[in-house]
């Protein structure tokens, strides 16, 4: 279980901004995360922000490892986010490049009513 204010690196095989897992609720959403767990890094701080960039040690994260999400607990409640781009800074520190996942982190508080679905055709016989 995470520890507040500790940032949990994730490996989510196929999520990305287009296809993002459902689920019926917060427990099974957090089972599943927590099995895809790359690890927790402890002692961290990281307010919730759209975007945002975190600095971790190398003792934590070196770029070879495969890691493309993560998440926070602030202020009581869970904040996912993708992971855009890792970069090195220098032999002790690395910087991660988040963007929020919005559907994730705020799935179980929104109510839908009503909705209308856009959809892109593809002019397949002209190319």
């Amino acid at each position: 279980m995470t520890l507040a204010n500790n940032i949990v690196l994730y490996y989510v095989n196929g999520i990305s901004k287009i296809d993002t897992p459902y689920f019926s609720n917060e427990s099974e959403q957090r089972a599943y995360f927590e099995s895809n767990k790359f690890c927790e890094i402890d002692d961290s701080f990281c307010p919730s922000f759209f975007r945002n960039e975190i600095q971790v040690s190398s003792d934590d994260l070196v770029l070879s490892d495969k890691v493309n999400y993560l998440s926070l607990y602030y202020d009581g409640k869970y904040y996912y986010y993708f992971i855009d781009d890792i970069m090195y800074i220098n032999e002790g520190l690395i910087r991660l490049s988040l963007e929020l996942d919005t559907i994730q982190t705020f799935m179980f508080q929104i109510n839908i009513n009503s909705g209308s679905i856009e959809r892109k055709f593809i002019n397949r016989f002209n190319k």
